[in-house]
């Protein structure tokens, strides 16, 4: 039994700088967050796929798990909050089918060369989806990202 709460002791302690990281209050507080989690998503923070250090986020629809490699983001509020609404876009393509919502030439419209740049690296059969993952995340703040998946997962709400 003494071990068995010394573990558990190990645990707590281990886990505990991680939660007293600002950002994971910031992310689990965010209006966008909630709203991807209403969807049924599950919200993931720093897990073993994030030790990858070019992982920033990923979302695994097979799973319906979101992951945000915070600690990856380096203190960067920027880049984070553009992870949680690249990642939150995929969620509401998952809603649509797994397709993207906008065709190309709407995407365009709102894009950049550094985006298409990025974009261009991925597999031909991905290219689109991250496309308008990327520009939403871009162009778009927080509670416009989360209209979007509550229309797209509207079923779901």
């Amino acid at each position: 039994m003494k071990k068995l709460f010394a573990t558990l002791a190990v645990l707590i302690s281990a886990a505990s700088p991680v939660h007293a990281n600002p950002a994971y209050k910031a992310l689990n507080r965010s209006p966008l967050s909630q709203m991807v989690e209403r969807t049924g998503t599950r919200i993931v923070y720093d897990t073993q796929l994030c030790q990858d250090r070019g992982m920033l986020g990923y979302y695994r629809p097979s799973t319906d798990v979101m992951g945000i490699c915070v600690s990856n983001h380096d203190g960067d509020w920027k880049e984070l909050g553009d992870t949680l609404r690249h990642e939150s876009i995929h969620v509401a393509q998952a809603c649509n089918d797994g397709k993207p919502i906008l065709g190309w030439n709407q995407i365009a419209k709102y894009s950049n060369n550094r985006i298409l740049s990025i974009v261009q690296q991925y597999p031909a059969e991905h290219q689109h989806i991250e496309y308008e993952a990327f520009t939403a995340a871009y162009v778009m703040n927080n509670n416009q990202i989360a209209k979007i998946v509550a229309q797209q997962c509207s079923h779901l709400l």
